[in-house]
């Protein structure tokens, strides 16, 4: 099992436990201008903190989101560091995960070299040296928090059920 739950397909691991991907492998985008029709506001998206993107806001689409140098990648850098395909952005029911696409200069999230992650609002993902700041869209951070905050209250809730539970067991026991 990876990070994010699902079964690796057999026989495609490397040598150093890389996975190799086909594009059928992972969702294709349902709309190619699914980008350009919504607002970088209300759709989890990019801001870009260094040159060439300082400042640049990308949209992410729904489904897989090519990065890298060459020209018909969906986020294009300019940039030496940056691999002709560098990653892989997924996107689908308000989850978004990076997986780099053995880049030579690596793929890092809040400083942490990863081969996958799961983003969450705030983190600082970085390709080479061109880094962005992953922004969830609108409503889909405020007030709900994270994933990771939504399960640590779902956590919570559970060890307060299970406390309560026990204490009516042993009250019903005498003790």
């Amino acid at each position: 099992m990876t990070k994010t739950g699902a079964e690796k397909p057999a026989g495609k691991a490397g040598p150093q436990g890389t996975m190799v991907f086909r594009a059928a492998d992972v969702p294709a985008a349902q709309d190619a201008g699914d980008a350009q029709v919504n607002a970088a506001g209300s759709r989890s998206h990019l801001l870009g903190v260094t040159d060439p993107v300082k400042d640049m806001r990308i949209a992410l689409r729904r489904g897989r989101t090519l990065v890298g140098r060459r020209e018909n990648n969906d986020i294009v850098i300019s940039e030496p560091s940056v691999s002709s395909l560098h990653a892989w952005i997924i996107s689908d029911n308000g989850v978004s995960r990076v997986m780099n696409m053995l880049s030579t200069n690596g793929t890092f999230v809040n400083d942490q070299k990863v081969h996958e992650a799961t983003l969450v609002h705030g983190d600082r993902l970085r390709f080479g040296t061109v880094e962005f700041i992953f922004q969830m869209g609108e409503g889909r951070h405020s007030g709900g928090g994270s994933v990771r905050s939504r399960n640590r209250r779902l956590l919570m809730v559970g060890v307060a059920v299970a406390l309560a539970a026990l204490v009516a067991w042993i009250a019903l026991r005498g003790g």
